[in-house]
């Protein structure tokens, strides 16, 4: 039986996805590395998405079962080093649920 879990992770355009990339691959899900799809990966056509316009941010994606989504929050605010951590947002789907939860993970005060 699977228990997936849906992730959307928004960051700002300062950020360096290939950084973050081989950054989250220190982080372990059921002993697999954790990787995240990027929207504007060179192997996707560009615009794919639709509209006229290209995204104001960066996008990345992924589906993971079995996911601890607490250690994986630490992990993002704590081991990840952000150029502009205001961006930083997290939409997440757990097994069951019908709609994404925003996590702010840089709350302003």
């Amino acid at each position: 039986m699977s228990q997936v879990t849906d992730l959307i992770l928004i960051t700002g355009l300062s950020e360096n996805v290939e950084y973050l990339k081989e950054a989250f691959s220190k982080f372990k899900v059921r002993d697999n590395p954790f990787s995240m799809g990027w929207i504007d990966d060179k192997a996707l056509p560009k615009g794919w998405y639709g509209g006229s316009k290209f995204f104001g941010a960066n996008v990345l994606i992924g589906a993971y079962n079995y996911l601890d989504i607490p250690s994986l929050i630490t992990f993002l605010r704590n081991e990840i080093k952000w150029e502009d951590p205001t961006w930083v947002q997290l939409l997440v789907q757990e097994h069951g649920e019908y709609k994404f939860k925003l996590i702010d993970l840089f709350p302003e005060d």
